[in-house]
């Protein structure tokens, strides 16, 4: 393993389901990091329009794209439950850091979206020794909501989504379909 500027670097996220920019986000927190902790969050909550994907359906797609570097031990994928209380105060941001901690160790920088919402969960006491990296969005300007709005067109979802997820395309637009029919 190449010795990159950081040791650590955690990325979290729902993908639902795996679009282009979420690929950036993961392949800059390779680029710099000798290991990515990577978080699937939501994993247990399944079956509605916000989160229609298993877990394990979403770990698959992030292994189509990123099988070299979950084999060789650069990307490491865990699952992150949601709480009760919603993502968004500082209490979740006391979770998430003892999550981090136990599941993969210090870590030395936070690699995200220009996620406002993620602002909200941290002190500066919490952060000290740890780096934030913003990835712009305004390069890959796609969010899963859009993707899963626009599912019927395909020409949309190829454009927004790596090759490696192409195959399963039958299959996440069924999926998606399935969720909205029965309202959840």
């Amino acid at each position: 393993m190449m010795n990159k500027f950081y040791n650590l670097a955690i990325v979290c996220g729902r993908f639902q389901p795996l679009h282009d920019g979420h690929v950036e986000i993961i392949e800059k927190a390779l680029s710099i990091a000798d290991k990515v902790g990577l978080y699937i969050g939501s994993a247990n909550n399944t079956g509605t329009a916000n989160n229609p994907f298993t877990y394990e359906e979403r770990y698959k797609f992030i292994q189509a794209v990123f099988a070299e570097e979950i084999e060789n031990g650069s990307l490491l994928i865990k699952p992150l439950n949601d709480r009760e209380h919603p993502a968004d105060d500082l209490s979740w941001g006391k979770y998430y850091l003892e999550c981090i901690h136990k599941d993969f160790g210090k870590p030395d920088v936070f690699v995200y979206g220009n996620d406002k919402v993620r602002s909200q969960w941290f002190t500066e006491d919490d952060l000290k020794g740890i780096d934030t990296l913003i990835v712009n969005r305004k390069t890959n300007n796609i969010s899963a909501t859009q993707l899963r709005a626009h599912i019927h067109e395909v020409a949309f979802f190829t454009y927004n989504t790596p090759a490696e997820l192409w195959p399963y395309y039958e299959m996440i637009r069924n999926k998606i379909n399935e969720v909205n029919k029965n309202g959840k």
